[in-house]
């Protein structure tokens, strides 16, 4: 009790000596309206940039995959699922890249051939074919591909469906218009959104995933990725030591366990960052 008066009789005379220890001060522009207002007014690059600055915020880093994966098909402002919705092509001379099927059909066509070759040596099957483009651009390759095969009716008839495995709503669009020309009505259902193609009147399946497309023994899939792994979401790891804990207490008289040789302990470990 004594000692709790004395500390408090210490105090109230630093206090009103002004030798007490100075409290943390902290700037008065941290909590004034002005700063709050200054970072709502803050203005932004993109609509991505601030949804991107807000999940960090929120969340903390993110691994590399998660930050490409926002940046190329997120919903606000990603590359593919946005860009021609603000009125931006990303192909084409006046894009941002060109790929082989805008610069000339022979291209697509001599891709239509190779399938054509690769039907014939799986026996020529009379039915369950499978067209599958995965990220089929504007769909250029695929319209030529689709009039090459058209000219050789054994094949063509043997095609169940062409699947375009497609995550923008604006390419989907485009691909629709060409593939079945504009004002072609499309359906919904389960896999995706359908409609009759130009050639052959063979069905188009639109799907977001590869998985939508259906995968049974008796189907004949043909598959092309034109220029579409490079696009992807990638994985960075960093190596790291694996860490050697000590063994457990063990019960007199059980067998003694082994020892972690060397290149165990030596082995990494492979970490996302």
């Amino acid at each position: 009790m004594r000692r709790a008066v004395a500390a408090s009789t210490q105090l109230l005379a630093q206090r009103t000596l002004g030798t007490a220890r100075p409290r943390p001060s902290f700037p008065a522009q941290c909590f004034s309206s002005s700063a709050l207002r200054r970072q709502e007014e803050r203005k932004w690059s993109t609509p991505l940039a601030k949804q991107l600055f807000e999940a960090i915020s929120t969340t903390g880093t993110v691994p590399l995959a998660s930050f490409m994966r926002m940046c190329l098909t997120g919903d606000v402002g990603g590359y593919y699922t946005g860009a021609i919705g603000e009125g931006r092509d990303q192909f084409g001379v006046k894009g941002d890249f060109v790929t082989s099927p805008e610069i000339s059909q022979i291209f697509g066509e001599l891709i239509g051939i190779w399938f054509i070759a690769e039907w014939m040596s799986q026996g020529r099957p009379k039915d369950g074919v499978q067209l599958i483009e995965v990220g089929p651009g504007r769909g250029t390759l695929m319209d030529d591909m689709l009039r090459t095969i058209s000219r050789f009716p054994a094949m063509a008839n043997s095609i169940e469906a062409v699947y375009m495995v497609e995550a923008s709503p604006e390419l989907r669009s485009a691909q629709k218009d060409l593939l079945c020309g504009p004002g072609t009505p499309t359906t919904e259902s389960k896999a995706g959104y359908h409609s009759t193609g130009k050639y052959n009147n063979l069905p188009i399946v639109w799907t977001q995933t590869i998985k939508s497309v259906p995968a049974e023994s008796n189907k004949t899939p043909f598959i092309i990725a034109h220029e579409f792994f490079d696009a992807l979401p990638i994985h960075s790891f960093q190596s790291t030591k694996i860490a050697v804990k000590p063994p457990p207490p063990r019960i007199p008289g059980s067998p003694v366990p082994p020892t972690p040789s060397q290149s165990a302990v030596d082995a990494t470990h492979k970490m996302e960052w």
